[in-house]
C-alpha cells in the first residue's frame, strides 16, 4: 500500500513533464513562425507589402499598351529594384503588370533612374537600354504581343 501513492506521483511528474516539453514546442513553433514570416518572402504576401514608386510611363505608339517603369522597394531587408513592365493603357500600374521585361539593382538608386530606359519603336516593338553596372535579375525579350529589343550601354 506504500507503493501506490509514489505511483500516482510518478504520473502526475510524467503528465507535468510532458505538458512543459508540450508547451515548450508550442513557444517554439508559434516563436519560428513569427521570424519566419517577418523575415521571409511570404510576409509580403500575408499583410506585408512593397513600395512601388513609378519613375514615367511611356505610351506604345497606338495607345493599346504602355511601358511603365518603376522602383519596388520592399523595406529594409532587401534592396529596391528597377523595374520595366508592359500592360494595358487602361490598366493601373504595377498592379496588372504583365512578366517584366527587364528587373535589376542600380547603385546608386536616387529616385530618378538614368541606367535603364525604354522607347517604343512601333506598335508592338520596344527598345530598352540599360547600363553595365546594373545588377540583372530578369530579362525578356517577349512580353505577350511584344518584342522587346535589349541593348546594353556602357
Amino acid at each position: 500500500m506504500v507503493e501506490e501513492p509514489r505511483r500516482r506521483s510518478s504520473r502526475a511528474r510524467r503528465f507535468a513533464i510532458v505538458a512543459l516539453w508540450v508547451l515548450a514546442g508550442g513557444l517554439t513553433l508559434t516563436f519560428g513562425t513569427s521570424l519566419f514570416l517577418h523575415y521571409s518572402k511570404l510576409a509580403l504576401f500575408l499583410g506585408g507589402g512593397c513600395n512601388e514608386q513609378i519613375v514615367s510611363e511611356i505610351p506604345s505608339p497606338d495607345g493599346k499598351l504602355k511601358a511603365v517603369l518603376y522602383v519596388r522597394d520592399c523595406g529594409a531587408t532587401t534592396r529596391a529594384s528597377t523595374r520595366l513592365n508592359v500592360i494595358r493603357k487602361a490598366a493601373s500600374p504595377p498592379g496588372e503588370a504583365s512578366a517584366e521585361v527587364i528587373a535589376g539593382y542600380e547603385f546608386p538608386w536616387n529616385a530618378t533612374t538614368h541606367k535603364i530606359g525604354a522607347q517604343w519603336t512601333g506598335d508592338h516593338y520596344l527598345d530598352v537600354w540599360y547600363t553595365d553596372d546594373v545588377e540583372l535579375t530578369h530579362l525578356n525579350n517577349q512580353v505577350g504581343s511584344v518584342h522587346v529589343h535589349l541593348e546594353l550601354r556602357r
